[in-house]
């Protein structure tokens, strides 16, 4: 039997553009309002610098900074977070080989929930496009 916390993977769900998207929070270490972010000596980056939203407009009306784990890597603005949810590592689905093709290869897989479909973003992948 696995220990249940091995089948669930907690997210920091936020939406940008009408795009849902989530991270896993253990990629985390804190999340800043933008002018502690700006005043901080930190590399500043906006999500859609890192991750392509194609021809979408990408505006931010409610912006935080996620200052992660890996700490080579810039600090990241997202929309203010809606939830923290847990999903069950089994509803995960990876990405189509064609999605991974056109887009960002941080975007690994993506879940259904009440709240409907989100693109899951792993941190870890962007070192090697921030």
């Amino acid at each position: 039997m696995f220990d249940n916390e091995l089948q669930y993977l907690s997210i920091l769900v936020f939406t940008v553009s009408g795009v849902k998207m989530g991270i896993d929070t253990e990629q985390i270490i804190e999340m800043l309002d933008m002018q502690t972010a700006q005043e901080s000596s930190a590399n500043i980056k906006k999500l859609d610098e890192i991750i392509p939203f194609g021809e979408r407009a990408v505006s931010f009306i409610r912006p935080k900074a996620i200052r992660l784990k890996a700490s080579e890597m810039p600090l990241i603005i997202i929309e203010d977070p809606e939830d923290i949810l847990d999903v069950n590592i089994a509803d995960i689905k990876p990405m189509p080989f064609i999605i991974k093709m056109l887009g960002s290869r941080a975007v690994w897989g993506a879940v259904l929930t009440d709240i409907g479909i989100i693109l899951l973003v792993d941190f870890y992948r962007l070192k090697k496009t921030a």
